[in-house]
């Protein structure tokens, strides 16, 4: 005879039984599912749970208590076996939230922003397309960049440049400055601490035409810079020289061409920091004044 052919077990026959329990075994009430965003509902203090004689399972509360009280933080109660501990002991982990941590130390303090004792020479290196950024060197105690500087071209007269200097390492930083220079009917503008000037206003050329030396001297800043000498120029306090603020240096070829080019630099001393922004914008200035030529050679090719 094949399997498939026994009939299955008449289940009729059981059907009208009662349900009892033994003596021995343990009812665990069936607990409701609890989603993520839900709280586990709490049951009612005076709920109770008893067979009786016959078997039968009898669940008795008094619903006007249900809300008598303040719920009681939740907790779970885990017995362990004989095999599990010898002393049989329950131990119980609590569920509820434990007050916030309350901060036994003071936060870690943070070095001030010092003037440095002594000068600083700062390097402009290149940052990407028609950028730089002012770096200070490895060994400073701050050595992140100082101003990001760009350089762009009027659109409609790409022979005007616009150079933006913000501060920080990128172009995301405060704006420090803004100035157009180049060839174009239009004056020179410079846009500095929120407010626009023409450029004549505030950088002038001292001395003779040919002379190399210019004046910031607008606002409350007055710097006077000499390019009397043919690499170096030096940023004064006063024209009488008196006060040194720093010495800006142009990009330059090594004598050995297979060695990289030098970067332009600016050394800043402690009595320039505090002027550190006109100090910078006045030298990319004075830098653009040097190298371009006189009227009779502006152009840098011939037809």
């Amino acid at each position: 005879m094949s399997i498939f052919n026994v009939p299955p077990p008449d289940y009729t026959s059981v059907a009208h039984e009662p349900i009892t329990a033994p003596e021995d075994s343990v009812i665990i009430p069936r607990q409701p599912v609890v989603e993520d965003h839900q709280s586990l509902p709490l049951p009612p203090p005076s709920s109770t749970v008893h067979t009786t004689d016959t078997g039968s399972l009898v669940l008795s509360w008094n619903p006007a208590q249900l809300y008598a009280e303040p719920p009681a933080p939740i907790t779970r109660t885990t017995s362990r076996t004989p095999t599990q501990s010898s002393e049989g002991s329950a131990s119980r982990v609590n569920l509820a939230r434990p007050p916030s941590p309350t901060p036994s130390e003071n936060p870690p303090g943070y070095v001030e922003a010092r003037i440095p004792t002594g000068p600083v020479l700062y390097t402009f290196s290149p940052f990407g397309h028609n950028c730089m950024i002012l770096v200070p060197p490895p060994e400073s105690q701050d050595t992140r960049p100082q101003y990001h500087i760009s350089v762009d071209v009027d659109c409609f007269n790409p022979l005007v440049h616009i150079t933006t200097v913000r501060r920080g390492a990128n172009e995301y930083g405060d704006h420090v400055a803004e100035f157009e220079m180049g060839i174009s009917k239009s004056p020179a503008t410079l846009s500095i601490r929120g407010k626009h000037y023409k450029l004549s206003e505030a950088m002038q050329k001292r001395g003779s035409p040919m002379s190399r030396s210019w004046a910031w001297q607008f606002v409350r800043h007055k710097l006077y810079w000499d390019g009397s000498k043919p690499i170096e120029c030096k940023c004064y306090a006063s024209p009488e020289k008196t006060t040194l603020y720093a010495t800006f240096t142009p990009a330059r070829r090594p004598e050995v061409r297979t060695q990289p080019i030098i970067q332009a630099q600016l050394k800043i001393t402690p009595a320039g920091y505090p002027l550190f922004d006109d100090i910078l914008v006045s030298a990319l200035i004075v830098a653009r004044c040097r190298a371009t030529p006189q009227d009779n050679d502006l152009f840098n090719f011939q037809w």
